[in-house]
């Protein structure tokens, strides 16, 4: 079983508190071990370091000199230890070496990002790569002290990323300025993050060691090196045996991870004492425990390498073997049970944990996931430690794991691509033993030009290839770069239906473009929202405030707009948010519309990808903690908990849509005419393994006061695994003006699950229109469409004073120079949301926009207003349309140069824009805003009504 219900978890969790307690209560619940670090018998010990910062370091030269003055001086410091600087100088000097042997191992833990290994001067080693162990051994040569050194670089040139920074690199590492956080900011700092350890090499020694399932039995791969000869591991086999020769033996012990049982054993001879390459043991599973979610079994992985009765080298680690399976159809099985993923993204918010080794934090993250209802957690651009992933492990956290490999903001690798490659191997070696991680994608976000270079694909298809030549048990995907990119492997999407500006319900799919018979997961979707006061002060200070344009509110209570840094990172993100919601008259007000909105996005789309399970394999969000006060979106942030740890409105929202179980009302509109019947659509997911039992019963209130025409109840059957359509259900019949809300309570196995609430209002039926239409296109359907408050409709003829082109109707020359002429004589001419591109013959040298009277004019040259219409930019968001979308721009402004927004940036943003053309055409519509196929809503019609009587102007 991959998911469970927890009948104790609270229904809400609105505040930092509440989630805090959340957490403490699942942590007492989980079984948990003191520590679970693994153990090798290597004699050797952890080097002590000094440091200093280097400006510039060339290693053709070899190791910087110690007393160069402009260098500076070295101090002492502890690791992990990593700064903002260009390059870092360690040195250590290691002493007594005569005790460990002739042949040394020198074993990097983690270096970021470039590095340069000296011993005594002598290069050693060189490695570049997101933070992977690597080892070089030397000769000792009778020196019984010697002195290290290692160099490391950043990854980028620049000293952060921060929305407004572009730096040039190599194209490897953009991602991990995002992934990685050094010296409280997120971004591309050098160090080394992990202890450096110098130990004995044995004769043979074990350089990896993982299993995995393969039908009833486990299969352990280890790999072994050749060591030395002369070292302490071998000095001990020859005291029991003399022979050079000497037979050696491979183990493998399947232990209890509860108590010092075997549950399995075997061995084998190695060909000769040096015996190095891959080794494969296959061992009964019948006795293990299978990993899964819900109950995370775990055993001891236990490997020897003996010679002559004595122990070479030995090896254990904490792990746990699960099936997982990408089928035919492309749906996903973990443990022959289908798996649909639902989780979030970590952007730096568990760095400083993991590579400090909190390991009690790290598990309170991600316990913090299962209080979201998520099962699944990508770790974006960056990679963790393995303390990390054995937490994962622990508690039952599937993981989505990035090769942060990011090309699309820099220059592309054309060239060399080994390091790339052997990157995403070095991954592969960390991340294949632990049972929590089931997905490995590579890169996050190729490039955006076109056409797609050679060394792209043969960048995938390497990555692909060398993976496979190692082994595995993961989901290999490629993230998706667009329909003409070649697909090597699955692909995961990334969606932004409501990044910060976007519609909270949307037809289109990236995963269309998958092909038939597969489904993708959608591997980001995000919308933005407005931080706590308390998180919003913090990122004040960080971005030093007082040196941009673009101060803050001295309280929640006092306004903050955009108007004043509209081209500055910040004042940009505010201000297409507040095209997305509106202008409010305070902080708290936009906060609490912004929160509205991102968690309207986040549930709906949520639910979309829920229900399209033909096509898709789960959804994760974008993402889920501000890890710091400083964030490149940290003023409207994707985060759905702040950088102060308080959870916004999205947080319950998308906890809700990750329910397990989980209900959704879908098509219950925003606004009504008065008499209506009021419907909506109820949808249930199940992703448990067992069928379950659901009763959905339902209450109607006008402004708080029950209503005697709502209310009912339905039962259903919901099977495994499924999305079911309930069918419609009619809340209310004939209502009254006066805001409304539904409440819905779901019934499982005769116990209340949960609660939805929904709300519309009830508005007055429109005044009669006294004014003949003219209809060029559909007259038809415009008759029916006005036929509540406007009911002289006549098809269109030149002399027409007033006249509507109806959508998709084709206007010749001479029709478009009759309706030029005849509004220039005083008529009006309405045009209903023309094709982009199309409508730029009818702009003038000086565009008007129409905006609500809402929005500040300075967003919009606004010589014509809808102030007297009674419309606010709330009117004018969330429109239903005829293709499913749900509008939720207010109108567009115009451009910079004064071209209309809809007809320079393309078809998505057409739906917004309401524009009139005066100097040369008189008084000319263009009404981009959906009102045809949305005039049931009462806005809609307001508007249009609006347009229509509005007084005609003759152009002198």
């Amino acid at each position: 079983m991959n998911d469970t219900l927890d009948w104790n978890a609270p229904h809400t969790i609105s505040t930092g508190e509440e989630l805090a307690a959340e957490v403490a209560r699942l942590g007492a619940a989980a079984d948990l071990p003191a520590a679970f670090d693994d153990t090798s018998t290597r004699a050797g010990r952890e080097l002590h370091w000094e440091v200093r910062s280097l400006e510039a370091f060339a290693s053709n030269d070899g190791v910087p000199a110690g007393d160069a003055p402009a260098d500076g001086a070295f101090a002492p410091v502890e690791l992990p230890h990593t700064a903002i600087a260009p390059f870092l100088h360690f040195r250590s000097t290691a002493r007594e070496l005569e005790a460990l042997g002739e042949t040394l191992n020198l074993t990097v833990g983690a270096a970021d990002y470039e590095t340069w290994v000296f011993v005594d001067g002598v290069e050693l080693a060189r490695h570049r790569g997101y933070f992977a162990p690597f080892s070089a051994r030397f000769d000792r040569a009778g020196r019984d002290e010697v002195q290290i050194d290692i160099v490391t670089r950043r990854a980028v040139d620049e000293v952060t990323w921060d929305g407004t920074d572009s730096a040039p690199n190599t194209g490897d590492a953009h991602g991990k300025g995002l992934g990685s956080v050094c010296e409280g900011l997120p971004t591309a700092g050098t160090g080394l993050l992990a202890p450096v350890r110098l130990e004995a090499l044995p004769a043979i020694g074990i350089t990896d060691a993982w299993c995995r399932l393969r039908d009833a039995a486990v299969v352990v791969e280890v790999e072994l090196e050749a060591g030395s000869t002369t070292g302490a591991g071998a000095e001990s086999a020859a005291s029991a045996n003399a022979e050079a020769d000497a037979t050696a033996t491979l183990h493998a012990v399947l232990r209890s991870a509860s108590e010092d049982t075997v549950l399995a054993e075997t061995g084998t001879e190695l060909a000769s004492a040096a015996a190095a390459g891959r080794h494969t043991l296959t061992l009964d599973a019948s006795a293990l425990p299978e990993w899964s979610p819900v109950t995370p079994g775990l055993f001891v992985l236990e490997i020897e390498v003996r010679q002559a009765g004595a122990v070479l080298d030995r090896h254990t680690q904490r792990t746990g073997v699960r099936r997982f399976e990408r089928l035919a159809d492309g749906s996903l099985e973990l443990g022959g049970t289908p798996l649909f993923v639902r989780g979030t993204t970590t952007i730096g918010d568990l760095w400083e944990p993991a590579w400090s080794g909190d390991r009690e934090l790290l598990l309170e993250r991600l316990l913090e996931l299962r209080a979201l209802n998520a099962n699944v957690l990508r770790v974006h651009v960056s990679v963790l430690p393995d303390l990390f992933y054995r937490c994962a492990d622990e508690l039952g956290i599937l993981i989505y794991q990035d090769a942060p490999l990011q090309w699309h903001c820099f220059e592309p690798v054309r060239d060399d691509l080994d390091p790339e490659v052997e990157q995403v191997a070095e991954l592969l070696r960390l991340v294949r033993r632990h049972p929590s991680v089931v997905v490995l994608s590579f890169p996050n976000e190729m490039h955006m030009w076109e056409p797609f270079h050679d060394s792209d694909v043969e960048f995938v298809t390497r990555a692909a290839q060398r993976v496979e030549e190692l082994g595995h048990s993961l989901l290999v995907v490629q993230d998706h770069s667009g329909p003409t990119r070649p697909q090597v492997t699955p692909q995961s999407f990334h969606e932004y239906p409501g990044y910060f500006d976007g519609t909270s319900a949307s037809t289109f799919s990236a995963i269309a473009f998958e092909g038939e018979g597969t489904k993708a997961i959608i591997s980001e979707f995000g919308a933005g929202g407005a931080p706590s006061w308390e998180a919003l002060q913090r990122t004040a200070r960080a971005h030093r405030i007082d040196e941009t344009p673009f101060p803050l509110p001295a309280s929640p209570s006092e306004a903050w707009h955009a108007e004043p840094a509209r081209t500055h990172v910040i004042g940009g993100t505010m201000d297409l948010l507040q095209r997305a919601v509106g202008r409010h008259d305070d902080f708290e007000s936009t906060r609490a519309a912004s929160q509205a909105h991102q968690a309207r996005v986040l549930s709906r789309q949520a639910g979309r990808i829920r229900r399209d399970r033909a096509a898709s394999n789960g959804c994760i969000q974008h993402y889920f903690r501000q890890p710091t006060d400083y964030l490149y979106n940290s003023w409207f942030d994707l985060a759905i908990v702040d950088a102060a740890g308080e959870p916004t409105a999205a947080f319950q929202a998308l906890r809700e849509a990750y329910r397990p179980v989980a209900a959704e009302l879908l098509g219950v509109p925003e606004r009504v005419f008065e008499g209506a019947d009021v419907r909506g659509t109820l949808w249930l997911y199940n992703d448990l393994a067992e069928s379950v039992e659901l009763r959905a019963e339902w209450t109607v209130t006008r402004d708080g006061a029950p209503i005697s025409a709502g209310g009912g109840e339905l039962s259903r059957l919901v099977e495994p695994h499924t999305s079911l359509d309930a069918g419609a259900v009619v809340f209310a019949e004939g209502v009254e003006p006066g805001r409304h809300e539904v409440e819905l309570t779901l019934h499982l196995g005769g116990r209340e699950y949960t609660r939805l609430r929904t709300a519309f209002e009830a508005r007055a039926q429109l005044t009669p229109l006294d004014l003949e239409v003219a209809v060029l296109g559909d007259v038809e359907g415009f008759a029916l469409r006005t036929g509540g408050w406007l009911g002289d409709v006549v098809p269109w003829t030149a002399g027409a004073a007033t006249v509507v082109v109806t959508p998709g109707t084709p206007l010749d020359d001479e029709t478009r120079q009759t309706l030029i002429e005849r509004v220039a004589r005083g008529g009006r001419l309405v045009l209903l949301e023309r094709p982009a591109g199309e409508d730029v013959g009818w702009t003038s040298p000086s565009v008007s926009a129409v905006i609500a009277g809402d929005l500040h004019t300075e967003l919009a040259h606004a010589e014509f207003s809808l102030l007297d219409s009674g419309l606010r930019t709330d009117d004018l968001s969330r429109w239903p349309t005829h293709d499913g979308r749900v509008v939720t721009h207010p109108v567009l402004a115009a451009d910079g140069r004064q071209s209309p927004g809809w007809a320079s940036t393309g078809p998505r943003l057409q739906y917004w824009a309401v524009q009139e053309f005066k100097n040369r055409y008189g008084s000319t519509v263009v009404c981009q805003a959906h009102v045809w196929d949305s005039v049931a809503d009462p806005a809609a019609s307001a508007l249009l009504r609006h347009l229509l009587a509005k007084p005609a102007r003759v152009i002198a």
